[in-house]
């Protein structure tokens, strides 16, 4: 019968169909034959009649040693997946019968074999409620055989089988994440699978979500994800691979980005808190929360156009505490710079002054604790390129930076704090530490302008809170010089001559050195004012001032 119906198949169309069925109902009427000519025709010669064969199964005769009226409705069920009927009407007759026989099946096999076949049909031809109503059959079925013990240990891999494909067929079907994913009969079937069955299966619920093109809010929806992210996070050990480590940070991290309360702005932070207590071992998880808490605080900012009220202030005040705190357990120390630098700056424009002395203070706290040397891919690489560029930002950043109101602390201390730090660098390059010192007489230079070369709205800066103040300019000239001082104390240990030498060879970064030391002084001679001669600040022991003068005459 099988070799016969597949060449019909093959050869022979929509007649042929119509005469072997009615040569089935005249002479045969046996339900494994009818199961054999709708699993070898192709849907498209008898899927809009299906409600018809529906009529013909239920006279067909069965044997429960063979074939049954499930085979049948399995048959029918596969092909109507291709090619369903037109009417919706039509669809739910069918649905209705089929489901009436196949949830009386005592064989727990053959039942969710075809639960398998009917869940694919649903997610794609039928609606939700359909979907949910056969989800919970499937759930209070399974886990009332697997209470009872009635599941053998043989067919237990084969349901399991089964139930992976079926919730493969919602994961891959669902176009959104809407009720069928987040109902609890769904949830108490992935629960059923091995450890590892479940976590391949979140990933792809996680990398399902992530691909929407829209947020979402709905409270469901977002507590499903999240225990579907805090299942793949607490599968993460110490034998995990790095390459696992980074796809399940990346799904949890799009997560994260895929929240939106809108202005519910407490809510979203309420998200994050949450977030950062689940996944507590995934760097970039915590960078993500970190970032996304930092944006938080700038939708404030622009939500209020700059002028806080005492419930916004309050609520960026918690956001940038949240930060603080959550910066530290991230290991990679540059990550940690990184994120502190623009905490700071975040903070700085929001008028949250004291918070952004702290985060640029953690920073100028954790220089000297970076080593000369990281192994990043397996290679060792000189960490003071970055050192180098974290100092400069920060620099750029202390222009703005009004001075402490203790007279203890004063305008400058945190770039006094910035000094200290540089000098217990580990540099590899000796002479990074003077050359750093050379930038920074840029910004001491600025802080002696009439007005700033840039600021911050609402941020009232030094040259405001100290314009034209005595003691801040005796205070301001005392670090220029002794800053300069130490560039020429360096370059003058540099350029001595060995004991013994016939002549002077100055080295070529020492000269180098020197010419940066003159130029930036030189370029910031009307900033300082009369404050110093060229001759009397640049006491070279060795290098002749008045040739590096002559040059620019």
């Amino acid at each position: 019968m099988r070799i016969y119906t597949s060449a019909c198949n093959v050869h022979f169309g929509r007649e042929t169909f119509d005469r072997l069925l009615q040569k089935y109902t005249e002479n045969c009427n046996y339900i494994g034959v009818l199961s054999a000519i709708l699993n070898n025709f192709h849907p498209s010669l008898w899927g809009e009649r299906a409600l018809k064969l529906v009529s013909v199964i239920e006279k067909s005769q069965s044997s429960k040693m063979w074939a049954t009226s499930v085979d049948a409705y399995v048959a029918l069920g596969r092909g109507m997946i291709t090619q369903p009927p037109e009417k919706e009407k039509h669809r739910l007759q069918i649905l209705n019968k089929a489901w009436k026989v196949i949830k009386n099946v005592q064989d727990i096999k053959k039942y969710t074999s075809a639960c398998c076949v009917y869940v694919e049909l649903l997610v794609r031809h039928y609606s939700e409620k359909e979907v949910l109503i056969l989800l919970k059959d499937i759930a209070k079925r399974i886990s009332r055989d697997i209470a009872k013990e009635e599941i053998t240990t043989g067919a237990q891999d084969e349901v399991l089988s089964d139930l992976e494909a079926i919730a493969q067929n919602i994961v891959v079907e669902a176009d959104e994440f809407g009720a069928v994913l987040t109902s609890a009969h769904f949830l108490t079937i992935m629960d059923m699978f091995t450890p590892d069955k479940k976590m391949r299966l979140c990933k792809q619920l996680l990398v399902s979500f992530a691909s929407s093109k829209h947020t979402t809010s709905d409270a469901v929806i977002i507590h499903t994800v999240f225990d579907l992210a805090r299942n793949l996070h607490d599968n993460i050990d110490s034998l995990s691979f790095d390459d696992e480590r980074r796809q399940i940070a990346k799904l949890i991290s799009d997560f994260i980005q895929k929240v939106d309360f809108g202005r519910d702005l407490e809510h979203q932070l309420n998200v994050y808190v949450d977030c950062r207590a689940a996944f507590p071992n995934l760097d970039l998880v915590t960078e993500r929360l970190v970032l996304a808490t930092a944006q938080l605080v700038m939708r404030t900012y622009s939500i209020v156009k700059g002028r806080h009220s005492r419930k916004t202030g309050s609520f960026v005040k918690a956001c940038l505490a949240f930060c603080h705190v959550t910066i530290p357990s991230i290991e990679k120390v540059f990550k940690r710079i990184r994120l502190f630098i623009l905490c700071g700056q975040v903070a700085l424009q929001n008028q949250c002054i004291p918070q952004a002395d702290t985060m640029f203070k953690e920073v100028i706290a954790l220089l000297p604790t970076v080593p000369a040397t990281l192994t990043e891919d397996r290679k060792k690489r000189s960490t003071e390129p970055r050192l180098r560029d974290v100092v400069g930002t920060l620099l750029s950043c202390l222009v703005v930076v009004p001075g402490h109101p203790d007279p203890t602390k004063g305008p400058f201390y945190l770039i006094k704090q910035l000094l200290q730090a540089i000098k217990h660098v580990n540099w590899q390059n000796p002479a990074a530490h003077a050359e750093m010192f050379i930038e920074a007489v840029g910004v001491l230079a600025a802080y002696d302008q009439r007005s700033l070369p840039y600021r911050v709205k609402f941020v009232q800066a030094n040259d405001e809170l100290y314009a034209g103040a005595t003691k801040y300019k005796r205070d301001l000239l005392k670090h220029l010089e002794t800053v300069i001082k130490e560039v020429t104390t360096y370059i003058n240990e540099s350029a001595a001559p060995h004991p013994g030498a016939t002549h002077q060879i100055i080295p070529e970064p020492t000269a180098t050195l020197a010419l940066q030391l003159f130029d930036t002084v030189c370029h910031h001679e009307y900033d300082l004012g009369d404050f110093f001669s060229l001759k009397t600040v640049l006491k070279f022991k060795y290098l002749n001032v008045d040739s590096f003068i002559s040059c620019f005459k």
